[in-house]
């Protein structure tokens, strides 16, 4: 965000910010669906695992 807020943000960086802020939409939105039970289990292990897998702490 600083650098988009600074001005020198690259067309590049102005996408990936896009989408990594759609990414979070979607994140939170399976969030309410898996609390609401609106998804199928097996659904919703999936999505789990695909999180899990982008988690950038992971060793």
């Amino acid at each position: 965000m600083d650098i988009i807020d600074s001005g020198d943000a690259s067309k590049d960086d102005k996408d990936e910010l896009k989408y990594l802020e759609e990414m979070k939409t979607y994140f939170d939105e399976v969030e309410l669906d898996i609390s609401n039970n609106n998804l199928r289990e097996e659904d919703a292990l999936d999505i789990l695992r695909v999180l899990e897998d982008m988690r950038l702490d992971k060793e």
